[in-house]
């Protein structure tokens, strides 16, 4: 059984990952999934088989794709509408974060679907052979590192699947295991802020950092501080999270939404308690930023800062390019609340990736 099951799997990982149809003769894609970050401006093109004339967009520097096939060259991304385009591939840095695509899903629910066939009596017992099974496959450094995502998936779903009656325990556990932590850090779990106290993060300091170089900026500009609201805080925090539980960082309420949808996140805001006044126009806006940073010490925050500066100077370049939304945010003279955070997630050993919200409001009502 644990040789067919092996067999099986590596079967449809190959079938599905060298059959693809050609885009023109010399270029024959396989399918990928990896996370990129663009490393300076590039010119985006449909098709990676014609000459310049095909060049139709362009990626800036720092913005963050999904990669879905990849030829002698270049890598095919996608955008948040959903629009295709092609890269160079001398312009990016692969991130190392695989995530899963459309093809993987069906191989997880292939394998799933052989494994439950397999099974007529003792799920426990068969559950036990299957995680043992995929723990010693994760074990190999011979696998690449999507089989490893996919194989991970799996055990995560066969657990589920076994845990399923368990689940209001674990959640029990999971809490006083919070509580316990607050208590050995000599923290009071204040609202949302026992939430960073996992992750070694001083929030405050992070928060203050975070509104310094705002007001900073505003200053120089001879434009009032920011007020920091903690009700934009706190749906800041609910934003964050969410796009922490999805992975993604976006401004879309629902999947087919624009890329930034004023009256769903006007909605949004409404039911997080949030209302602002209506001045010139002017009432609420929203920035959002993900990225990764690493951390060998007990307390994180200072590199967590570090990103916080590249995230803030990003912004601000954009004040000399004609797109500059988040500049624009930063030192518009009608907004005078601002809320924070940033919601964190450990992915390996000492390696985090944290989701930025910003809330900007006029004057709350």
């Amino acid at each position: 059984m644990k040789f067919g099951f092996i067999l099986f799997v590596m079967c449809v990982l190959n079938f599905l990952t060298t059959h693809a149809s050609d885009i023109c003769e010399i270029h024959s894609p396989v399918l990928t999934g990896y996370e990129i970050e663009i490393k300076f401006n590039v010119n985006l093109r449909w098709d990676p088989c014609e000459k310049d004339w095909n060049i139709t967009w362009w990626a800036k520097e720092w913005e963050r794709y999904i990669t879905l096939r990849k030829v002698e060259g270049f890598y095919e991304i996608q955008n948040t509408s959903g629009v295709k385009f092609w890269i160079w591939d001398q312009a990016i840095d692969e991130t190392n974060r695989y995530i899963l695509n459309e093809n993987d899903k069906k191989i997880i629910d292939l394998i799933i679907n052989k494994i439950e066939k397999l099974i007529t009596k003792n799920w426990e017992k068969s559950q036990t052979l299957f995680v043992n099974l995929i723990s010693n496959i994760l074990k190999s450094t011979q696998i690449s590192q999507r089989e490893r995502v996919l194989f991970m998936s799996l055990d995560n779903i066969i657990k589920q699947k076994y845990d399923k009656n368990n689940v209001e325990e674990r959640i029990q556990i999971s809490d006083t295991a919070l509580l316990e932590v607050e208590k050995d850090h000599g923290v009071i779990n204040d609202g949302i802020y026992g939430w960073l106290n996992l992750h070694n993060i001083n929030y405050s300091s992070v928060k203050s950092y975070w509104l310094e170089l705002y007001n900073n900026a505003r200053e120089e500009r001879g434009i009032y501080a920011y007020n920091y609201s903690d009700i934009l805080e706190q749906s800041a925090f609910n934003w964050s999270e969410s796009q922490k539980e999805n992975s993604l960082a976006t401004h879309k309420r629902d999947n087919n939404d624009e890329y930034y949808d004023y009256k769903k996140i006007t909605s949004w805001l409404w039911d997080n308690n949030v209302v602002c006044k209506n001045n010139s126009w002017y009432t609420h806006t929203e920035n959002v930023w993900w990225g990764t940073f690493t951390c060998n010490d007990w307390e994180c925050s200072e590199e967590l800062n570090e990103w916080i500066k590249r995230t803030f100077d990003f912004f601000m370049k954009e004040e000399f390019e004609e797109y500059k939304l988040h500049y624009l945010s930063i030192v518009n003279e009608y907004f005078t609340e601002i809320g924070l955070w940033i919601a964190i997630q450990e992915i390996k050993d000492n390696h985090y990736e944290f989701y930025l919200t910003v809330h900007y409001c006029t004057e709350l009502k």
